[in-house]
């Protein structure tokens, strides 16, 4: 039987049980990043809020998966020690879009979507598959043991 974690706004969960489902909710202006190694059974998941720690350094240490530099690095650093190749992983993208009206909502979206691209491009990683932009909340989905993500958007799985 397949148990769901849940990560949460500024979460950052790792898992190598492979009966376990990472997920996260509501990603509008939020950026999603998933990752995975076939060969150790590792996953990993963050849910982003804000583009760059300097913004809140104090709470980017309590919370570093709040921003997506401080946050990428934090995920790469838990799925290395349980087990994970850099060399191997897949990575997912999903959010990044707006999630209100006006070009401050959209602005906000776009900020986040490049920062965690220049983090994943600064670790080395390249982006297998992503789901961005747009207006509607999506929901993503990592089973651990075997690498499938989804993506749901306003009730309509992919």
């Amino acid at each position: 039987m397949t148990r769901s974690l849940v990560v949460g706004v500024g979460g950052c969960r790792i898992s190598n049980d492979p009966d376990t489902q990472l997920v996260t909710y509501a990603l509008g202006s939020c950026v999603a990043v998933a990752i995975h190694d076939a060969r150790s059974h590792t996953g990993g998941l963050l849910h982003v809020m804000l583009p760059d720690s300097a913004l809140n350094p104090v709470q980017a240490r309590r919370t570093p998966g709040m921003f997506a530099d401080t946050g990428v690095r934090e995920l790469l650093r838990l799925v290395e020690n349980a087990g994970a190749d850099r060399r191997r992983l897949l990575v997912w993208l999903a959010g990044g879009g707006y999630a209100g009206d006006g070009a401050q909502a959209a602005k906000i979206g776009c900020e986040n979507y490049g920062a965690v691209r220049r983090a994943l491009e600064y670790a080395g990683l390249a982006i297998f598959k992503e789901e961005t932009g747009g207006s509607t909340p999506r929901t993503l989905r990592l089973h651990v043991g075997n690498g499938k993500v989804m993506t749901d958007s306003a009730g309509q799985a992919r």
